[in-house]
């Protein structure tokens, strides 16, 4: 049987070049030879930095979501004792949530339209939550809960979900001089209050992917300063990727992972 080199990471900084052995195809298969493929800083940051050793392949499946929550709240600058507002309770917005209080917010509010993702929002840190009616909530009314529920205007905004009226409620709910972060993929255009942000001075910033944030997110999950299992709701083995595309359109889910091993159970399975 033909032998491949491959790179193994072993752990932080343990690289090691080995021989692997190389199957024939069997039917209905092809085999393919990679000739080249490129390197980031990623890539480095995997080498140098691994995961933690209590880290299991689901947390590991978790760390570019939990890299782009990261990404978001630094680029909002949160910061000890501010307010913040997440807009959005799903995979990226109860991130987001964790990563804010592990940055020292004193109050994070969350917003979402589904009770049970804001009764685990609590559970993961929340100080409290705002339960819109439909994403065709007026954003000026939305705006007011928030701002009642925090007991006052909150220093930072990270709207999560894409959702128009979102960005719009995070615009309206921040103090003079605050910071809304546009984290959510929506609309390719928008109506925002724009004169609003321009009379109080309000900061919007996007954010896109995760900027190499991998160390940062491998030390937090070292740290327990993330809680990542409660946010996955569906286990589905490779076969049954069809099904678990469907969950995921469907919005029957919160975070879905497909186990690409042989060794899972059969079925879908939920925490």
């Amino acid at each position: 049987m033909d032998t491949n080199l491959a790179a193994v990471i072993y752990g932080p900084g343990d690289l090691r070049m080995e021989e692997y052995p190389v199957r024939n195809p069997g039917p209905g298969e092809v085999q393919l030879s990679i000739r080249c493929c490129g390197l980031c800083r990623t890539d480095v940051h995997f080498r140098d930095f691994g995961l933690p050793q209590t880290a299991d392949f689901e947390e590991g499946a978790m760390m570019e979501p939990l890299s782009v929550a990261v990404h978001a709240v630094n680029r909002a600058a949160v910061g000890l004792g501010d307010l913040v507002v997440v807009l959005g309770a799903g995979p990226i917005g109860l991130l987001a949530l964790q990563v804010s209080r592990a940055r020292g917010a004193a109050h994070v509010c969350v917003t979402d339209v589904n009770n049970e993702r804001l009764k685990l929002a609590l559970k993961l840190g929340a100080s409290c939550i705002v339960q819109l009616e439909s994403v065709e909530t007026d954003a000026q009314v939305a705006a007011r809960k928030v701002q009642e529920t925090l007991g006052e205007a909150p220093d930072v905004a990270l709207e999560c979900s894409g959702a128009a009226f979102c960005l719009q409620t995070a615009i309206l709910a921040v103090r003079m001089g605050g910071v809304v972060a546009a984290v959510g993929f929506g609309p390719e255009s928008v109506d925002i209050p724009v004169m609003e942000a321009v009379v109080r001075e309000v900061d919007i910033r996007g954010c896109v992917a995760n900027n190499n944030c991998f160390a940062a997110c491998v030390s937090m999950l070292e740290n327990s300063q993330v809680k990542i299992k409660p946010i996955i709701s569906h286990r589905f083995p490779l076969e049954e990727v069809p099904h678990a595309l469907d969950v995921v359109r469907k919005r029957q889910g919160l975070k879905v992972i497909v186990n690409c091993g042989r060794d899972l159970v059969n079925g879908p399975q939920t925490p």
